[in-house]
């Protein structure tokens, strides 16, 4: 059988090319749909309601986000107080992950910052 592809002969009846991977064996051609297609249906309703999960929970004001805000804030500080002085006693690796934990505080509170800034 040659491929219709590449021009490969192949021996027998193979159903596939050994050269490029075409298919040798003839296809049916497509049947055309015999019904007409469904148009969708905008007016359904939603399966699952929203008030079948409950109420929404609730959202904390803008004040009490900024408070959050300084009291990461606050932490964060402390903790780079207390890198500064593992860095100075030379415990560099505790020092390091301390300071990490402080970039992440003042991460956080940022977002909190922002997030009060978004709910007014």
């Amino acid at each position: 059988m040659i491929c219709p592809n590449c021009g490969s002969q192949d021996g027998g009846s193979p159903k596939f090319c050994g050269r490029c991977g075409t298919s040798l064996t003839p296809s049916a051609p497509a049947a055309p749909p015999t019904s007409e297609p469904v148009p969708p249906d905008h007016g359904l309703q939603p399966a699952h309601p929203s008030s079948a999960y409950g109420p929404s929970p609730a959202v904390a004001s803008p004040a009490e986000m900024n408070i959050l805000g300084f009291v990461f804030v606050a932490f964060a500080i402390i903790a780079s107080g207390v890198a500064f002085f593992l860095f100075v006693g030379k415990q560099l690796e505790w020092s390091a992950g301390i300071f990490l934990l402080s970039a992440i505080l003042f991460w956080v509170a940022g977002r909190f910052f922002h997030a009060a800034t978004v709910t007014r």
